[in-house]
């Protein structure tokens, strides 16, 4: 038993003789299988939001890293093909996409968050409760009225990465349907 149980079981009075090693008393309490989901809930919130964040930092390292090796030394055709094969890098490994699906992590722990927040507030004051899931509500209905805007017409100010990669799905379902449909 380590040496900090020792002395708290010896403060308490929780002792026999000189020497013996006092019992260790027994937990038999474990948290409500609610509390249990609720915390899995926050904490993958939390995660998901470190997860953009790091995400964003290694984003602007590559972006830093592509800038300073941009052109090098030698001709300009020389240059100018280093420079392409970059690009063509960025668009080969799929940059923008992997770019863009930082801060729709960001936004789905924000609605986890919400969602974690509003089921701890319930089992505590549902007045407040009400008033977090009302918020949390009001702002999934926006989010999702503009990315529906920004499907309907490309011309819409309020292009998220969600309507973009949306919009790139139904692109690709609409192909992947001709082709499928195409007589062989």
């Amino acid at each position: 038993m380590p040496f900090s149980s020792q002395l708290v079981q010896i403060g308490l009075g929780n002792f026999t003789a000189a020497g013996s090693t006092p019992a260790a008393p027994a937990s038999t309490w474990s948290p409500p299988t609610a509390i249990i989901r609720i915390q899995c809930i926050a904490y993958a919130s939390l995660s998901f939001s470190l997860l953009a964040a790091f995400g964003a930092v290694l984003g602007k390292q590559w972006l830093g890293y592509y800038k300073s090796h941009r052109y090098g030394r030698g001709s300009e055709d020389e240059r100018a093909k280093r420079r392409q094969e970059r690009f063509d890098g960025i668009v080969t490994w799929y940059f923008d996409a992997v770019m863009q699906s930082f801060p729709i992590l960001l936004q789905f722990s924000l609605l986890l968050f919400g969602v974690a927040l509003s089921a701890n507030m319930w089992s505590q004051q549902y007045t407040v409760a009400w008033v977090i899931i009302a918020t949390t509500v009001f702002g999934f209905l926006f989010y999702s009225l503009t990315v529906m805007a920004a499907l309907v017409s490309p011309a819409c100010p309020f292009q998220s990465p969600i309507s973009t990669m949306l919009r790139m799905l139904r692109i690709d379902s609409k192909s992947i349907s001709k082709f499928c449909s195409s007589p062989v």
